[in-house]
C-alpha cells in the first residue's frame, strides 16, 4: 500500500472564485493528529514546492491551521494514466500512448536536471 493510503485525509475539488480562467484544484485535508510519519510527510511536501513543470501536479499553496493540513494542488482534468486505461479497458490508440509517454519523458527529464529521484 502507499504510505499516503494511510493517511486520515478529506479531498475536495475547488476553484478560484478570483481567477477568470476558472482553473480547478484539488484541496487535500489531512489530519496531523493522526499522522505517525510527520518529518517525513513534511520533507516531501518540501521538495514538492520546488517542482515547476508542466507534466507534473504542482502545488499552489500548502498551509496548517490548527491540527490540520491543506494542501492545494491543481487539478488533472482528464485524470491519471490508470483513470484513462479503467476507461478504456480494451486498450488504447498508439498515438495517445505516444503522448502518454512523450509527457512522461519531459516529466523524468525535467525531474533528473533537478537531481530527484521519481519512485
Amino acid at each position: 500500500t502507499r504510505n499516503d493510503d494511510a493517511i486520515q485525509k478529506s479531498v475536495y475539488l475547488i476553484s478560484d472564485n478570483l481567477d477568470v480562467s476558472k482553473t480547478k484544484y484539488v484541496l487535500k485535508i489531512i489530519d496531523l493528529d493522526k499522522m505517525t510519519n510527520f518529518t517525513k510527510y513534511i520533507t516531501g511536501i518540501a521538495w514538492y514546492r520546488q517542482l515547476s513543470h508542466t507534466n507534473l501536479m504542482t502545488m499552489k499553496k500548502c498551509f496548517i491551521i490548527h491540527s490540520k493540513l491543506y494542501f492545494v494542488i491543481r487539478y488533472a482534468q482528464f485524470g491519471s494514466c490508470r483513470n484513462i486505461l479503467q476507461l478504456n479497458p480494451f486498450g488504447i490508440k498508439e498515438n495517445l500512448i505516444g503522448i502518454i509517454m512523450w509527457q512522461v519523458i519531459q516529466a523524468l527529464c525535467y525531474l533528473k536536471d533537478k537531481h530527484i529521484m521519481h519512485r
